[in-house]
């Protein structure tokens, strides 16, 4: 605590978007709230964070899960409403503020994903603009091992012909597969820490932890869809999803053919068995005789 006191502020922000990206705080709730405070009790309203302090803010709040207190929250959309606008954003920052807001809009508890409701009408309108903004959806890491382990998904999908999909989902991303009513999380090699062998002791990083969350809670909420469609109506034409799977690149890499439909929920391949006739089981001696 006493090293926190002497850091500057974006130091302490700095160190904020590190420990949040590598899941290294023992009790989110309390210590992204407590960094939080102290950074915010070093700005006023004329002494705003810039626009890379508020991203790694909400971005860090975004990959805790953690709930801001109202005041806080309009702290920091204020700033972003009154200084910023979405063409002065760049691509990262963008998604980035765009995840974050999706995010709170799909919050299990109504009270705190009403919160954007109550802001003021500036910053709601800030919001619905960069929602909105043609700009590119969130960027997920992607690996070659990654890729074409999603190819190869997708092909034994074709070769079945199942009905499969790609869904794109504006700003929220992209869902791996939809095969029928069933949502696939197609986890690579970069989606986990460190290098791992094992298929039992992987551990999933946040950013992809917060991705199938809020994937999950936009695709099959009906409450969490309608708070989404009020400040990015293209919502609406999501599919609506009833159960989700997680198939990691190491379980597909060790799983055989008939393991990898049952993977992907598809029918068992099936032969029909060849009849034949007494004489040509017995090698064709009937026709002899």
């Amino acid at each position: 605590s006493t090293e926190l006191d002497r850091m500057p502020t974006m130091q302490l922000i700095q160190f904020l978007g590190v420990t949040t990206s590598l899941d290294a705080l023992e009790r989110p709730q309390q210590d992204v709230q407590e960094l939080v405070t102290r950074i915010l009790a070093e700005t006023s309203d004329n002494k705003a964070l810039p626009v890379e302090g508020i991203a790694t803010i909400l971005s860090s709040v975004y990959l805790s899960g953690v709930t801001l207190p109202d005041s806080d929250l309009r702290r920091l959309l204020s700033w972003l409403a009154r200084d910023y606008g979405a063409e002065y954003l760049n691509e990262a920052e963008t998604a980035g503020f765009r995840l974050f807001f999706l995010a709170q809009m799909a919050k299990t508890d109504r009270f705190a994903s009403d919160c954007l409701s109550r802001m003021l009408v500036d910053v709601q309108r800030f919001v619905r603009a960069l929602m909105q903004h043609e700009s590119a959806t969130a960027n997920v890491p992607s690996s070659k091992l990654g890729r074409d382990f999603k190819n190869e998904v997708m092909n034994t999908c074709l070769a079945h012909k199942a009905p499969c999909q790609v869904v794109s989902l504006g700003p929220a991303g992209t869902l791996d597969l939809q095969i029928g009513s069933t949502g696939y999380f197609l986890h690579g090699p970069e989606t986990f820490f460190g290098p791992s062998v094992a298929r039992t002791s992987l551990r999933m990083t946040p950013q992809e932890q917060r991705r199938c969350w809020l994937l999950q809670r936009l695709l099959s909420d009906a409450g969490t869809r309608k708070r989404v469609q009020d400040f990015y109506p293209e919502a609406k034409e999501w599919p609506r999803i009833k159960e989700f799977r997680h198939i990691s690149w190491l379980t597909w890499h060790w799983a055989d053919d008939a393991e990898r439909r049952s993977l992907l929920g598809l029918a068992p391949t099936t032969t029909t068995p060849v009849r034949t006739t007494a004489g040509a089981a017995g090698g064709g001696s009937a026709a002899k005789r």
